[in-house]
């Protein structure tokens, strides 16, 4: 294995390098990681997005709707009588 490689930095301080590309792979790794969830979650929510307005969803929401305001309508019809 090959000694770590050290550098000066800005302020005078050595650094290493090695922990250098350490923690800039872990950071692309999480970044990776939060950019797949967030896609998943995003096309998830497109996907029921797009199921709410498919016409087969609308039109039995409104058969349901119509369906409860005739029920309305028959019982307040009786109750009047």
């Amino acid at each position: 294995m090959a000694p770590a490689v050290r550098t000066r930095g800005a302020d005078g301080g050595c650094r290493d390098r090695e922990g250098s590309l350490v923690k800039r792979a872990l950071l692309l790794v999480v970044g990776l990681g939060a950019g797949v969830v967030i896609g998943a979650y995003v096309v998830r929510r497109l996907e029921q997005a797009q199921r709410a307005v498919a016409p087969a969803t609308i039109a039995g929401n409104a058969g349901r709707a119509a369906g409860s305001f005739t029920e309305r309508l028959r019982a307040a019809a009786e109750e009047g009588r």
